[in-house]
């Protein structure tokens, strides 16, 4: 039987609803399958809270199959009054960066993956949560460095998160919390009419124009949803379409660059399809495939993880991030979202659609003692280094300019790359 902890912890700060001197239930598991009969409880947990489609039962689970290899799990399921009020899968690890080391504590799904996530927390009770979690890792594992990251440009919490460990821990540690990056965000109107509306007139008149071109030369547009009987065959097509086209740039692209992502996105896929949460899109122009969206449905949100798209030789003056950026608005509509979530990222394209930039957070805990402070930014400027030399010199400028075949990304980097933004 797998390893199983329960404990009940009192916890003295007062939450927002007043109360006081709660006492909190958490179960500690060590693998995920312990808790295969509370895959429901936990995804209706996870769309409560707004969480992103990363935390679900089934993506935590598919990401450790392939990247917990010597990394050590606990998950902590916390409740109050037996309603669950928070779920944190947490791993830690060694990791070596030259003569050095650190005992690193992150959230699982949290690298190998250009994800962010909101922390599965109710916020109402963020202020007994945070402290009996950091009690709890504290007598499981002695860490050096924990990492909360990277949250949600949507996650609102990121400052009394802060806080909360900064009071709890009470000067023992560090607490630095900061800007990384930004991710991009499109609010979804009632209908497409209105979706147009929100565009500046500039981009709302080339939007109208690509559909007026449409229209006036008698080319169909739809686009057809992955179902149960073939979305591995699209999910194929999707996977060759986008390599091929990164390809011809010289670029690695995203099944290249992350180890194993085409065989766990098969697998995720073929999970999340069971939920009804996959929307692969393919689109078509006279009934030619001209690309594909990739996106997942959670809650009121689409998660639009990568596009794919063809050389649209035959119809030069078809914007295809137009016609994609249709298909995707009409499809969230018929679904009822109100939100599509871009992920991480500056681009300019998403931007001209309405895509609204928010920033994403991380909050890095560390010790504030001599010795472990010293190993801390050590490793810090170690891992800054490694990011110069491994991904801004050999990586973008001397693997292209060498036409040298791109491999995945050196797994120490995708480990430790936080450090270095």
């Amino acid at each position: 039987m797998k390893h199983i902890q329960e404990h009940q912890l009192k916890v003295q700060n007062a939450c927002e609803d007043s109360r006081t001197d709660d006492t909190i239930d958490v179960h500690t598991y060590d693998s995920f399958e312990a808790l295969s009969n509370m895959q429901q409880d936990w995804d209706s947990f996870m769309d409560e809270m707004a969480a992103e489609i990363f935390l679900t039962y089934d993506w935590c689970k598919l990401w450790w199959k392939y990247y917990g290899k010597g990394r050590h799990l606990k998950i902590f399921i916390f409740r109050l009054s037996g309603r669950i009020i928070g779920i944190l899968p947490v791993f830690m690890e060694n990791i070596w960066l030259g003569p050095l080391s650190i005992r690193l504590v992150k959230i699982v799904g949290t690298d190998f993956m250009p994800i962010t996530i909101s922390l599965p927390i109710d916020h109402n009770y963020l202020m007994l949560v945070i402290p009996a979690f950091l009690n709890r890792i504290s007598t499981l594992w002695s860490w050096d460095v924990l990492h909360i990251g990277a949250l949600a440009g949507s996650y609102k919490q990121v400052d009394r998160l802060s806080e909360t460990i900064r009071n709890t821990l009470n000067g023992s540690h560090k607490v630095e919390c900061k800007e990384t990056e930004v991710q991009t965000y499109f609010e979804i109107a009632n209908s497409f009419e209105d979706q147009l509306k929100t565009l500046s007139a500039r981009q709302r008149t080339k939007t109208k124009r690509v559909y007026k071109e449409l229209l006036d030369k008698g080319i169909t547009l739809k686009s057809i949803a992955a179902d149960e009987q073939n979305y591995i065959s699209f999910l194929n097509d999707f996977i060759d379409m986008h390599q091929a086209n990164w390809q011809r740039l010289g670029i690695a692209g995203h099944f290249v660059d992350w180890p194993h992502a085409r065989e766990l996105h098969k697998e995720i896929a073929s999970a999340q399809i069971k939920h009804d949460r996959l929307r692969l899109l393919k689109i078509m122009l006279n009934d030619q495939c001209v690309g594909y969206e990739y996106i997942y449905k959670f809650g009121n949100t689409y998660c639009w993880f990568l596009s794919a798209r063809t050389e649209l030789s035959e119809f030069p003056r078809i914007d295809f991030h137009r016609i994609a950026f249709g298909e995707k608005i009409n499809h969230a509509i018929s679904d009822k979202v109100k939100w599509i979530d871009a992920l991480r990222g500056y681009y300019e394209y998403k931007l001209v659609m309405g895509g609204q930039l928010k920033p994403v957070n991380s909050v890095i805990v560390y010790s504030n003692k001599g010795v472990s402070n010293f190993r801390y930014h050590i490793f810090k400027r170690s891992s800054w280094l490694l990011n110069v030399i491994y991904m801004k010199i050999w990586r973008r400028r001397l693997v292209p300019r060498l036409r040298i075949r791109p491999k995945p990304l050196l797994k120490l980097w995708i480990k430790t790359n936080m450090f270095s933004r």
